[in-house]
């Protein structure tokens, strides 16, 4: 059973499936799994689809957009797992160590997007996917919350997420992290050799833990992002 909380007035939405917030689902050792909140964002998906309201067709647009939450909210089902190492293999500079990420929102979503592309339903795949992103980038966001409270002790601190193949941070590393989240948890997921992840609305990511505030509280900064057609 599904409770659905949005409404067309209502642009930033909570999905709730059972739990309105993040429910700790496992712990070993220094490694979590979170149950993360299913929130989106109508007017993001709707910007990065180019679907603005002064066309004529928005409201419709809407409507599919709306049919699209209905239908597939019971494939998506967020997860972050959280895992702590005292040493930064990565970048060296975590004096504290770093915290390995991994977000993902289930398995499902990419075969519903390609049954819908299969059927020429362009625009239902279109809106799914930007969908995916948006709960995708909102849980990211609530993990962050979770691992201040759980993960840091008096007087440490986070640095910016920091994102294998971003400025200065191997690809690579994103293999990395993915075989040590594994080897600890059971994940229906896979990597190729050049570090691709399925399914695709998926995050991995770590954080550098340390004594000085120098990110000053800030998660993601669009200044390390090589995406430079982002619309977010």
């Amino acid at each position: 059973l599904i409770l659905c909380c949005f409404s067309k007035s209502n642009n930033n939405c909570v999905l709730k499936k059972g739990i309105q917030m993040s429910k700790l689902l496992a712990l070993q050792n220094d490694c979590k799994v979170y149950e993360l909140p299913f929130s989106f964002n109508i007017d993001q998906i709707m910007t990065s689809a180019d679907c603005f309201k002064d066309n004529p067709n928005y409201n419709t647009y809407l409507e599919i957009l709306h049919e699209v939450i209905e239908e597939e909210s019971v494939y998506i089902s967020p997860k972050g797992y959280v895992m702590k190492e005292e040493n930064d293999c990565y970048t060296k500079h975590g004096r504290l160590g770093i915290i390995n990420c991994l977000v993902t929102i289930g398995p499902v979503i990419d075969e519903r997007i390609c049954a819908y592309s299969k059927n020429s339903d362009y625009l239902e795949a279109l809106f799914l996917t930007l969908l995916g992103d948006s709960v995708l980038f909102h849980a990211s966001n609530h993990m962050y919350k979770l691992i201040k409270e759980d993960f840091l002790v008096e007087n440490n601190y986070l640095s910016l997420r920091m994102e294998p193949g971003d400025i200065e941070i191997d690809v690579r590393v994103q293999g990395e992290i993915f075989n040590k989240v594994k080897r600890t948890f059971d994940l229906d997921m896979s990597i190729t050799e050049g570090c691709m992840v399925s399914p695709s609305k998926s995050l991995i990511y770590f954080y550098r833990i340390d004594s000085s505030n120098e990110s000053r509280g800030i998660d993601h900064s669009c200044e390390r992002c090589l995406n430079k057609t982002c619309k977010n």
